[in-house]
């Protein structure tokens, strides 16, 4: 890609990009969707999955678990530590993605929601499950 995610997404108002990682399975795969970031409008929400940048400039896609004071507490879905990341370092939020010819919206999309709802509910015993192991 040329120039930056940031330009890009200043200068067209998104950018579809690929995930590099297995952080968001099941979700998202690596190199397999192609995700639809836009603009964040206002603070995002909880459940919302944001691209925001690292120190070290590294681009991180990951929900948001919960917010708190100005500052975002985020997960990756196959993750099971938050990271605190400031409100003002997100600089994109995922409106849906494609998954071969089908277009998943993040808003709508009946399914996708419950498995944002279930995903999170289940996450205790993820959690333990992966200690124990």
């Amino acid at each position: 890609m040329k120039g930056s995610i940031e330009q890009e997404l200043r200068n067209n108002g998104f950018v579809l990009m690929h995930t590099v990682g297995i952080s968001m399975r099941p979700m998202l795969h690596e190199r397999r969707e192609q995700n639809l970031i836009r603009p964040p409008q206002g603070l995002p929400r909880a459940n919302d999955v944001v691209l925001y940048r690292r120190q070290n400039g590294q681009y991180v896609l990951h929900r948001i678990i919960r917010s708190r004071g100005g500052v975002l507490y985020i997960r990756g879905d196959n993750c099971y530590l938050c990271e605190k990341v400031p409100a003002d370092r997100i600089i994109g939020v995922l409106r849906g993605f494609y998954r071969k010819d089908r277009y998943i919206d993040c808003e709508k999309a009946l399914l996708y929601r419950g498995y944002v709802w279930l995903w999170r509910l289940v996450y205790p015993i993820r959690y333990l499950c992966h200690h124990i192991h």
